[in-house]
């Protein structure tokens, strides 16, 4: 099954803390004004600067080269780097074979000023320099590829500025943001490094996906986004659509591991996040629970409340995006997450805040290999899948009961057998001051 689809100013991306003094011994990082939380600031100088931005040492642990090649780059394609510095990517990019139109785009006006002046020395005719705003590229045009490196954490209202970038996408354009890891010897403070799972949770509720993932880069994150497809309305067609067939997908029996994480518990307010035709919510509801489940088709929503009626069960079935949709806070003492992959992701801070302390929160889904698995077929596109490890990480804020990654075989309609992976979690929030 596929996904249920439902800054003050932006500073230079370089910043000194961008590039090492010494392969060994970073640099001392200038004065950043900062707050845990909140965007970095800083004033930034090309002329000052320039020198330890593009430090041939920098190329050791940026390997620009690698960079260059994961980007996939295409002739004719047209590429914004936001945040472009003095041009450490917008030069090399300007200069690939593939004779890209390169917009080097920054906040500062004196960063602005000195790519037109670099471009113009150094005959870079495919290298325009762009001056951003807070909010805002203020590209002159739609462009293929847009390029964010150590610049994420700059940014102030970046789940704003990244809904707003969209206007500059054209169809299948990508997003990649490089930045900095908790590992890193250099970088921002710890409190302005985003882990993966946040920077996907964010650009998720910004309206994008992630499609790629690497880990090449000692120092820094490096993950690549698409728009997610076709406006809301299209979503709830295809999944009308699939719940409306003779056989619907996820019909039948509850998930094995929610019947096995609610054994013996005292029934409650149970969430089902994106519950189909209601395998979960129905059996959960025949077990004395109070559920309220949510999904974007208006087809499961009617057979939810039907099956309900004709079996005298409790159900709140209710028809939302569940973007939009109010998850209240500490207020549920169930939350099942059942396939609901990126929507998972990008709502996990929101899933964790709705939980009520002492609650539990059951997840799962495909693993990520379920993309390039040759003989695996589903009724509804190809499930993004979650990255190794990537529940455990987002969901670490909970008390972790049960996590797994587990292989499968089954048999196709055809008959030939179909090896997936599959991945649980089931995680406990403790009540202030634990149990």
């Amino acid at each position: 099954m596929s996904t249920r689809l439902q800054a003050p100013a932006l500073l230079s991306l370089l910043v000194l803390a961008s590039a090492p003094a010494t392969s060994a011994q970073p640099a001392p990082h200038p004065p950043h004004a900062h707050a845990p939380g909140e965007r970095m600031l800083r004033e930034f100088d090309p002329q000052r600067d320039r020198a330890h931005l593009e430090d041939p040492r920098r190329d050791e642990w940026q390997k620009p080269e690698e960079v260059l090649r994961r980007l996939h780059l295409r002739p004719g394609m047209k590429i914004a780097d936001i945040g472009a510095g003095t041009g450490y990517f917008a030069v090399r990019l300007a200069r690939h074979e593939t004779a890209p139109l390169v917009y080097a785009v920054d906040a500062a006006p004196k960063m602005v000023a000195f790519l037109r002046e670099r471009a113009a020395k150094e005959n870079l005719d495919r290298l325009k320099a762009v001056q951003g705003g807070e909010a805002s590229p203020n590209l002159p045009e739609p462009v293929d590829l847009v390029l964010v490196v150590n610049t994420y954490h700059h940014l102030g209202d970046r789940i704003g500025y990244f809904q707003k970038l969209e206007t500059y996408l054209n169809p299948q354009a990508r997003v990649v943001i490089i930045d900095w890891n908790k590992q890193s010897p250099m970088g921002p403070p710890a409190a302005h490094r985003f882990p993966p799972e946040q920077i996907q949770s964010e650009m998720g509720r910004a309206g994008y996906r992630l499609v790629e993932q690497h880990d090449f880069l000692p120092n820094q994150n490096f993950l690549v986004f698409t728009r997610i497809p076709g406006p809301r309305a299209d979503a709830r067609a295809v999944w009308n659509e699939a719940f409306s067939r003779p056989n619907p997908p996820l019909a039948g029996e509850p998930s094995a591991i929610v019947v096995q994480a609610v054994k013996g518990l005292k029934p409650g307010k149970a969430l089902d996040f994106g519950m189909g035709i209601g395998r979960n919510a129905l059996w959960l509801a025949a077990q004395g629970w109070d559920v309220t489940g949510i999904d974007i088709s208006d087809v499961a929503v009617d057979k939810v409340k039907k099956a309900a009626a004709e079996r005298q069960l409790k159900v709140e079935a209710v028809l939302a995006d569940i973007r939009q949709y109010d998850l209240g806070r500490d207020k549920w003492d169930l939350i099942v997450a059942a396939n609901m992959h990126d929507l998972t992701v990008e709502n996990a801070p929101r899933l964790i805040a709705a939980l009520k302390p002492g609650g539990l929160l059951v997840v799962e889904g495909f693993h990520a290999d379920v993309r390039t698995a040759t003989n695996f077929r589903v009724t509804v596109g190809i499930p993004p899948g979650h990255p190794t490890n990537q529940l455990a990480r987002l969901f670490d804020g909970l008390r972790i009961l049960r996590y797994e990654d587990t292989l499968n075989v089954r048999e196709r309609q055809d008959g030939a057998p179909q090896t997936f992976s599959r991945v649980h979690l089931v995680a406990y929030k403790e009540p202030a001051g634990g149990r």
